[in-house]
This record gives C-alpha cells, sequence and structure tokens, in this order.
C-alpha cells in the first residue's frame, strides 16, 4: 500500500454543539418507542464555513497547510432536522515534495476537507446515538462543487487563528 499525497498530521474539535429540536410531540417517558430509522436529509439547510492557510515561511514551496472546517443546522430554514447541530474541526495537512507546487493547495482542499467533514460525521453519529431522537448520520457531501462556487475562500495566505 501506498502512502497518500496528503497527509492529516492532526485535528481537534474547536466546537461541538448537538441539541435536539423541542418539537413534535416526542415521549420521554420510560415506555417510549424511538424510531431509529435514518433521517433523510434532502430538503435540509446545512451552512458551511471554510478556511484554508498556508505557513507564511514556505510562500514559495507550500507544503503544510490548516484547514478549518464548520457545519451549521439550525433548521431556521428548509426541512427541519431532529438535531440543531454546530461543529468545528480544525487540520493541519502536508503535502508531499512531490505534488507540483500548482496542484496542493486544490489538493488540501478537496481532499482535507472530506477528511475533516468524516471525523465531524462521526462525532455527530456519536452524540446523536445517546439522544431520544435517535442516531443520525450527516449526508455525504461534494465538496468539489462547494469549492467551485466559492474559489474566494480558498484564497486565503494566512493561517486561521483558532476560536
Amino acid at each position: 500500500m501506498k502512502l497518500s499525497s496528503l497527509q492529516l498530521k492532526q485535528y481537534f474539535f474547536t466546537r461541538i454543539e448537538v441539541r435536539e429540536r423541542p418539537d413534535n410531540g416526542v415521549d420521554h417517558s420510560l415506555s417510549a418507542e424511538f424510531d431509529t430509522n435514518s433521517f433523510d436529509f434532502v430538503g435540509v439547510t446545512i451552512g458551511t464555513n471554510l478556511e484554508v492557510g498556508e505557513v507564511r515561511e514556505q510562500q514559495d514551496d507550500p507544503r503544510d497547510f490548516v484547514i478549518r472546517l464548520g457545519i451549521k443546522i439550525e433548521n431556521k430554514k428548509g426541512k427541519p432536522a431532529p438535531y440543531d447541530i454546530c461543529v468545528e474541526a480544525i487540520g493541519n495537512f502536508t503535502v508531499s515534495e512531490d505534488v507540483p507546487i500548482d496542484r496542493r493547495r486544490d489538493l488540501v482542499v478537496f481532499n482535507g476537507c472530506s477528511i475533516l467533514y468524516s471525523a465531524m460525521r462521526e462525532i455527530v453519529l456519536i452524540m446523536t446515538s445517546r439522544c431520544a431522537k435517535g442516531g443520525v448520520v450527516l449526508p455525504t457531501v461534494n465538496f468539489v462543487e462547494h469549492i467551485k462556487q466559492n474559489k474566494n475562500i480558498i484564497n486565503n495566505t494566512s493561517t486561521p487563528s483558532p476560536t
């Protein structure tokens, strides 16, 4: 097995909030039965925040990058989800020197966001699995399209500051 050209060095969560929506008469009594079917996220509004930075000393040959990715489900627009969710993670990535310099940032953004989002999906599932409405798995998403639509987001040359 060959190692990837992108290596995750560290990631951590800076925010994890999961709050059950106080609606639809959910019975929390000891005799209640809970629906454990998976929730369909089609129509749910999921907000995102993305920041990408690189080490200032490496601007001529960037290899180390930082990504801050946040997602939020506020249930103010669109189809309501069972929970209000706000999760933010920061990841530190290193790109192989074999990757051409002009392709490194895109590699980090496309693949790095997918790696962090996967970790976010897991932590949300773990937390909601212990809630009355049951576990939810966040939907898979396409970061390529998101980033193409928001190309200006990835043009930050400074390292994001922790929150």
